[in-house]
């Protein structure tokens, strides 16, 4: 359960990149979603399997909740920026470098996790989380708007996760 719920808020943040891609006019096909997941199970697949092969061991309970509170510091910091938009598509760079901005929260959150559920259940959770929500903050953007406190809820969120690990 906490695996689930882990990947979701580490995943939240893209629900708002979902609704700030639509609110820019950029045009996401399905073509755009596949290479974002794929690209998503590259950078879980390649991260998580470096630290499992080696047997790293820094990420503990205690470690998990120092990270869980600097996520929830740095979205609680997080400024809304204007991003001038050069394309209105994304191309196969564009999408990595997403992924890549996107992920890294999540790919810290899911070391925690590797030496208790298999590496392919992780890849493929935090990978379909990730593209899910931003799917969904694409698909239903224009019955949400465009908050400038939407960082807020993440930071509230990455606490509560903060509090869960170290209590439960």
């Amino acid at each position: 359960m906490m695996l689930l719920i882990s990947s979701f808020v580490a995943s939240l943040d893209g629900f708002i990149i979902g609704i700030g891609l639509k609110g820019n006019r950029i045009q996401l096909k399905w073509k755009e979603f596949i290479i974002l997941f794929v690209e998503n199970i590259f950078l879980y697949s390649f991260l998580l399997f470096l630290y499992s092969f080696f047997h790293f061991q820094f990420i503990t309970p205690f470690i998990s909740t120092l990270l869980y509170l600097v996520l929830a510091f740095f979205s609680f910091r997080n400024k809304e920026e204007d991003i001038p938009i050069i394309s209105k598509n994304l191309n196969v760079f564009s999408c990595f470098f997403l992924t890549l901005t996107h992920s890294l929260d999540g790919v810290l959150v899911s070391l925690g996790f590797v030496y208790e559920y298999p590496l392919f259940v992780i890849i493929i959770l935090f990978s379909f989380m990730a593209i899910f929500l931003i799917g969904l903050g694409y698909f239903f953007a224009k019955s949400f708007p465009m908050s400038k406190k939407s960082n807020y809820i993440s930071a509230v969120l990455f606490l509560f996760l903060a509090i869960w690990n170290q209590f439960f």
